[in-house]
């Protein structure tokens, strides 16, 4: 049988959620509660860890455990290896692989961040994340926060598990683990960002805008005015696109910043394209408006390639 285990170890953590940096030194932490070891799948060609994170138990009698093992290098097949992950070498990626059900809320602390910056940990808005899950649109918060996370971050939204290698030589995994990546770059959200202005501003130069009632074209004006707004207001989270509240459409009723958080620039084959300075710049004149330097590309800058699909 598995031997089931909890324990506790230090999770470190970059400078900020989904930084690539890690010059801070910020550690909590972690309860681990699961199997000591499992085995997961990984690829052959590039020794990634398989992204759908498919783990099983590893038995602690000798025997048993051969016999577990034989069975997972035949179902993983020719273009896949099981590899081992324990508690006592890998307590994260353990508990990134196994703990996948802790949601951020779960967690009892959070990281509050509001408009101008600044930070606090807090206990965890339980009423706000419930009535979320219910289905209520702008649930009321205890604190004005416009972002928060879970304190610390759980192991899953740590580490980017997709990026993590095995070295089959040396029989290990390899360290550091990359950490979790944002799904949009600044560059990407001032793509968007631009056209979702120009979107906005030809509709109200159209004909189609002047044919509809006052109160309507007074919430398409308004909405007009926040959106061009946003870039002052949160001009503190350039690097961190992904906390810029988007304020809604009223065209659509949705939510700009569920759109934002995963948006990528595709060209018409399919592939990701990368947002160039000039592009930005003049998207921004088309609209009237300027790019700030946050939200240029840097010279390491890049199209985002989504971990999955």
């Amino acid at each position: 049988m598995a031997k089931w285990i909890k324990e506790t170890f230090p999770l470190e953590m970059p400078d900020f959620y989904l930084s690539q940096e890690r010059t801070l030194g910020l550690v909590e932490d972690w309860v681990y509660e699961g199997p000591r070891k499992i085995a997961v799948f990984v690829w052959r060609g590039t020794n990634l860890l398989d992204f759908n994170m498919l783990w099983h138990h590893l038995p602690e009698d000798e025997e048993e455990y051969a016999k577990a093992w034989e069975f997972l290098t035949i179902q993983a097949g020719l273009d896949m290896y099981p590899a081992e992950v324990t508690f006592e070498k890998d307590p994260l990626l353990l508990a990134a692989c196994v703990q996948r059900h802790v949601l951020q809320e779960d967690v009892p602390l959070q990281k509050e961040y509001y408009e101008d910056g600044s930070f606090s940990i807090q206990p965890t808005d339980t009423e706000f994340y419930k009535k979320q899950k219910e289905g209520v649109y702008k649930p009321e918060r205890k604190n004005n926060w416009i972002y928060a996370h879970s304190w610390p971050t759980t192991p899953l939204h740590t580490i980017s598990v997709a990026g993590v290698r095995y070295d089959p030589d040396k029989g290990e995994w390899v360290k550091p683990y990359p950490y979790a990546k944002p799904h949009i770059q600044p560059h990407e959200f001032a793509y968007f960002y631009y056209e979702s202005i120009k979107d906005i501003e030809d509709y109200i130069n159209s004909v189609q805008f002047e044919e509809q009632p006052p109160e309507y074209r007074e919430k398409i004006l308004k909405y007009r005015d926040e959106l061009k707004n946003v870039q002052e207001k949160y001009k503190n989270f350039y690097d961190k696109p992904w906390m810029i509240y988007v304020p809604p459409d009223p065209r659509t009723g949705e939510d700009g910043v569920k759109n934002y958080e995963n948006w990528v620039i595709y060209d018409d084959m399919g592939s990701p394209i990368f947002a160039s300075q000039r592009m930005l710049t003049e998207m921004a004149d088309d609209v009237n408006m300027e790019v700030p330097e946050g939200l240029l590309p840097g010279p390491d800058a890049t199209a985002t390639v989504l971990p999955f699909g």
